[in-house]
């Protein structure tokens, strides 16, 4: 499972992060939560994680699978000067 931490106001989480997208640190994130949709900030850049390392990681943030939720998307920096398109 490809997991990343997010720094939130309320606290750093846990997220899942999808097979297909790889985040670096630093990286502003849009969060699915039970809150619903938030920003937070990625404290380090996303990884994989399996087996009893992850068992290690639920442990630590109080969490399980079934409980996990998913990076949406992330957001870019853009140049105000920039043209659309």
């Amino acid at each position: 499972m490809k997991l990343v931490i997010v720094k939130m106001e309320s606290g750093k989480y846990l997220f899942q992060v999808p097979e297909d997208r790889n985040i670096k640190a630093g990286s502003m994130l849009m969060l699915n939560t039970s809150r619903g949709r938030q920003i937070g900030i990625a404290m380090c850049d996303s990884y994989v994680a399996e087996g009893d390392a992850l068992e290690a990681i639920y442990k630590a943030f109080n969490t399980y699978e079934s409980k996990m939720k998913f990076v949406i998307g992330a957001y870019e920096p853009r140049n105000w000067g920039e043209k659309d398109g």
